[in-house]
């Protein structure tokens, strides 16, 4: 952890970056896989409050919090929206204006089509197979994870796989840019930006 130096001699110890996140709803999926990667001493990972389902009103939660704890870029700090697309059409609407409210943030949208099981999955697969529900997806996981249950740890699993998740990841949203899709549409299926977030944690351990 760096240093900086104060008037009059004085030494005092920079805070650690905050990577800030807002999952879903109740939803504690998200929450028990990411808080095994809140150990490091580099960062600290904190989850924001409220229970809302829809990126819009996570954002502006982001913004008041980010706001609250002096969050800046010159810190290295970063937030992250995490929200599934559930399959469903209308949140299309919901997306592009999330997407265009983040550009005005220091908040990146981390969308998973069609819930962030997918992620899970691509720590065995790298499939392009389309999914019609959440449901569908999770009987998928269960042929590699055979105990899973929504909300249920899973961490000791795949913990040792993550750099072949983040690799999957990043393949399967080749795939759709290479056939002109946009990454942030629901056609986009499925696909997740998960990698992104991991990938900001591996970037702060080296520093």
């Amino acid at each position: 952890m760096g240093i900086t130096i104060k008037q009059r001699g004085k030494i005092t110890r920079k805070r650690r970056p905050i990577i800030l996140i807002a999952a879903e709803g109740k939803n504690k999926t998200e929450k028990l896989y990411l808080n095994h990667f809140n150990k490091s001493k580099k960062y600290s990972i904190i989850f924001s409050k409220g229970n809302y389902t829809d990126p819009i009103n996570m954002i502006n939660i982001l913004e008041k919090e980010i706001k609250d704890r002096g969050m800046n870029k010159k810190d290295r700090d970063i937030a992250y929206c995490v929200f599934d697309t559930d399959c469903n059409i209308s949140k299309q609407v919901q997306i592009d204006k999330a997407n265009n409210k983040c550009k005005k943030s220091n908040i990146e949208l981390i969308k998973s089509n069609p819930c962030f099981e997918i992620w899970f999955i691509l720590h065995y697969s790298n499939s392009t197979k389309q999914y019609n529900s959440n449901m569908e997806l999770i009987d998928e996981l269960k042929k590699y994870i055979p105990q899973y249950e929504k909300s249920k740890d899973i961490f000791q699993f795949i913990s040792e796989r993550t750099n072949i998740a983040i690799e999957n990841a990043k393949r399967l949203e080749s795939y759709h840019m290479k056939l002109g899709k946009d990454i942030n549409a629901m056609e986009c299926n499925p696909s997740t930006q998960v990698y992104k977030v991991l990938e900001k944690i591996k970037e702060y351990e080296k520093i």
